[in-house]
């Protein structure tokens, strides 16, 4: 059996929305521990107006990502879904994968946003 662990970052999480800015995926089992990983930074622009300080602060000093890499941040939101759901073999209707989450709230918020 597969485990898949999944986690996003957001700058900003509000009544009408998640705006995520990274996503990692990580293959394990349990007879060869973690096999392989996804990653990518994501570009949910445009912004509410009025949450620009704290995305500034969420960006620089909790996630650590300098605001000049979100200069070439994944635009195309689809092709994110379409890699997430490669590296996951979710077409596959596989009762052999499980998904982990550390958030499941905010993984899912993330995931339909995505989708």
């Amino acid at each position: 059996h597969k485990f898949y662990s999944i986690d996003f970052e957001a700058f900003c999480t509000l009544a009408n929305g998640v705006y995520p800015c990274e996503i990692g995926i990580s293959e394990f089992t349990l007879k060869g521990g973690e096999l392989r990983n996804f990653h990518s930074l994501i570009d949910p622009r445009p912004f509410p107006p009025n949450q620009y300080v704290t995305i500034r602060y969420t960006t620089k000093k909790i996630h650590g990502i300098d605001p000049s890499a979100l200069e070439k941040p994944h635009k195309d939101i689809n092709g994110i879904w379409n890699h997430i759901v490669a590296f996951t073999n979710a077409k596959q209707n596989s009762n052999n994968n499980y998904l982990l989450a550390k958030d499941p709230v905010m993984e899912r918020k993330c995931l339909n946003w995505l989708s």
